[in-house]
C-alpha cells in the first residue's frame, strides 16, 4: 500500500506521527514575540474551514506592519508540488514586488510624513 508520494503508507504514517510529536514539543516552548515587519500566511485551499475563521492566525497582533492571508490551490502537501507550487510562487513574488515598491527611496519620499 503506497501513498500519492510513492512511499509505503506505513512509513508515511510513522513520519507523520513523529512530526506531530516534534511539533507539539516545539509549540509548548514557543513564545511569540513582536515582529517589526509584515507577515504573509499562506493556506492551502483544501485545508479545513478552521483556518478561515482567522486566516492570519493571530499574526496581526504581532506584526507591526500588518498581516495578510493568501489561499493557493491544493492541500497541505500538494500545494508545494507542481502544478500548484507555481501559484505559491506567484503569491510570494507579488508580495516581494509590493514590498520592494514600498521600500524604494522613491516610494519612501512620496509617502506623507
Amino acid at each position: 500500500n503506497r501513498t500519492r508520494a510513492g512511499q509505503p503508507a506505513a512509513l508515511e504514517h510513522e513520519i507523520t506521527n513523529l512530526n506531530l510529536v516534534i511539533f507539539e514539543a516545539m509549540a509548548k516552548r514557543y513564545r511569540p514575540r513582536p515582529y517589526a515587519g509584515r507577515v504573509l500566511v499562506i493556506h492551502a485551499e483544501e485545508r479545513g474551514q478552521e483556518y478561515r475563521a482567522n486566516p492570519t492566525l493571530g499574526w496581526e497582533e504581532l506584526a507591526a506592519m500588518g498581516a495578510e492571508a493568501a489561499f493557493v490551490p491544493g492541500d497541505h502537501m500538494s500545494f508545494m508540488r507542481p502544478p500548484y507550487v507555481a501559484r505559491l510562487a506567484e503569491q510570494f513574488l507579488a508580495r516581494l514586488m509590493q514590498t520592494t515598491n514600498e521600500t524604494t527611496p522613491a516610494a519612501r519620499a512620496s509617502k506623507p510624513k
